[in-house]
């Protein structure tokens, strides 16, 4: 019988959310059954790993899907389909190979004025609010200006800063219902009609789908790892922190495949059609967390981990010439989200530049 998550715990859906030490709590399962999503639950890094790298397991994400709800439920979900079939990640096979090279070309193509865009963004945007040594929100006043920026050059239309509890990205939850998914599909209408009128010759459907795939995993991930900062080094000025170099966090904790055949991980019986939830940052049996896994691995890992790697690196350069100390006052995460872990709201205060032990 496959071992079960404990309900009292806290549901299935939220455990993306749940502190990085959650499994050394109770006694190690490195894989579980979830009644609630239907879903098998891997945490093992190794585990992930392996499925990752085999011919057993494909993306969850197709445009055959989408198709048939449209058929099913009688919905216009043109918006949607047309983003998913420009999408590496809905793709196997040639197909594949073929969307994720144009991508990747695209991507390269534009990545050192994306990258300059957003440093020169970051660093108008947070001067203000941090001269005047008042409490701030970083992710509206910088965070969120700079991705939008990076991400419109990548993109070649212009992406808001702005946005709602509902987001393009959350297209990627398998688990989404109708009325989300009709919001979404008017959402990605917008941008279709943006990259429209932008005249380039970049398709339509390859701007919206970068826009898509990178502009929430981008924004999250960057805040979850100024905030992982922030958190040990309160108190010292930014300019005196040891900021690390490489990207320690995600804001995308998971990613999904769907078995092609009957298989097995370690003891447990994988029938062929199910679902495996795979998370990239938890904590293995040791107690070591592999970030390598943050950007996926093999055919199908993440094209944006360079361009994110030095935006990182861009905002730090930014941060390391301010002499004030912040500590931080609240955080908002965006709800409901259960792809991302994306903070709405990051209240920071302003101290002076004195460090307090």
């Amino acid at each position: 019988m496959p071992v079960k998550f404990d309900p009292s715990e806290t549901t299935d859906h939220c455990l993306m959310h749940k502190p990085r030490a959650r499994w050394q709590q109770k006694t190690y399962h490195p894989i579980l059954w979830s009644d609630e999503l239907q879903t098998w639950l891997v945490f093992n890094p190794e585990l992930v790993k392996t499925i990752l790298l085999s011919d057993d397991f494909q993306v969850g994400l197709s445009v055959q899907a989408v198709a048939e709800m449209e058929d099913r439920f009688r919905l216009d979900l043109s918006s949607l389909r047309h983003a998913t079939a420009a999408m590496p990640v809905a793709h196997e096979g040639p197909a594949h190979a073929v969307i994720r090279r144009d991508m990747a070309q695209s991507l390269q193509e534009n990545v050192e004025a994306a990258l300059i865009a957003f440093s020169h963004t970051f660093a108008a945007s947070i001067n203000g609010p941090l001269q005047q040594q008042e409490s701030f929100d970083i992710n509206a006043a910088a965070l969120a200006p700079a991705t939008a920026r990076l991400m419109s050059v990548v993109c070649g239309f212009e992406l808001s800063p702005t946005g709602g509890e509902t987001a393009p990205s959350q297209m990627l939850d398998r688990l989404l219902g109708l009325r989300r998914r009709k919001e979404i599909n008017a959402l990605i209408k917008g941008l279709f009609q943006r990259a429209d009128a932008a005249a380039d010759d970049t398709t339509a459907d390859r701007k919206v789908a970068m826009a898509i795939l990178g502009f929430d995993t981008l924004h999250a991930t960057l805040s979850e790892n100024l905030l992982a900062v922030l958190r040990r080094a309160e108190g010292i000025p930014l300019n005196q922190i040891d900021w690390p170099n490489e990207i320690e966090e995600t804001g995308a904790p998971f990613i999904e495949r769907i078995a092609r055949k009957q298989t097995s991980i370690g003891e447990q019986e994988i029938k062929e059609g199910q679902a495996i939830r795979l998370f990239l940052d938890d904590l293995g049996p040791l107690g070591f967390r592999s970030t390598e896994l943050f950007f996926g691995k093999g055919r199908h890992a993440c094209i944006g981990r360079v361009i994110s790697q030095r935006a990182w690196l861009a905002m730090v350069q930014q941060l390391n010439h301010v002499s004030h100390a912040v500590t931080i006052e609240s955080v908002t995460e965006r709800t409901p989200d259960f792809m991302f872990r994306f903070p709405s709201e990051i209240i920071l205060k302003v101290n002076d530049g004195r460090h307090r032990a």
